[in-house]
């Protein structure tokens, strides 16, 4: 007993879909729950329940077959180093993540060069600001000639 007609009113009515006890089918006071389970499904559950340890046995070399096909583990990029650390730490003790490495965006960038077979440092800011600079005024551009000449165009 919950000692509260009130309370114990609200609890049927979210039980039962939201109904209050005077209205029809379709008509709801507030947001309710049908958690209400069919025999069958019931039935089927009591059976799944019975063979649990088999199922999470199949799950768990499932798993490792999967773990043993990566070829290269995913990245989960983080923004900072701290962040990286956490969500190692996070993800070893919970064991749902397969197999991931926990990088800030700096280390996605190596990986992504590694991938590429790129070896040589890369650029810094200044050396890509340069080098685009050059590439952008030594090129030819005879297309957009026409398009300059309008009063419009960006220079």
């Amino acid at each position: 007993t919950l000692g509260d007609a009130a309370i114990k009113e609200r609890l049927d009515s979210e039980r039962n879909q939201g109904r209050a006890p005077d209205m029809g089918w379709l008509d709801h006071d507030r947001l309710g729950f049908n958690y209400r389970l069919s025999d069958i499904a019931c039935a089927l559950g009591i059976a799944q329940l019975e063979r649990l340890s088999e199922m999470l046995a199949a799950r768990s070399r499932l798993a490792e077959r999967y773990r043993a096909a990566l070829p290269r583990s995913p990245i989960l990029v983080v923004p900072r180093a701290a962040d990286a650390e956490h969500y190692r730490r996070e993800l070893a003790e919970s064991g749902v993540v397969l197999g991931v490495r926990v990088e800030p965006f700096g280390g996605l960038m190596r990986e992504i060069a590694a991938r590429g077979g790129i070896t040589e440092r890369p650029l810094g800011a200044h050396a890509r600001a340069a080098l685009i600079a050059a590439v952008v005024g030594s090129a030819r551009l005879g297309a957009l000639a026409d398009a300059a000449r309008s009063p419009s165009f960006a220079t």
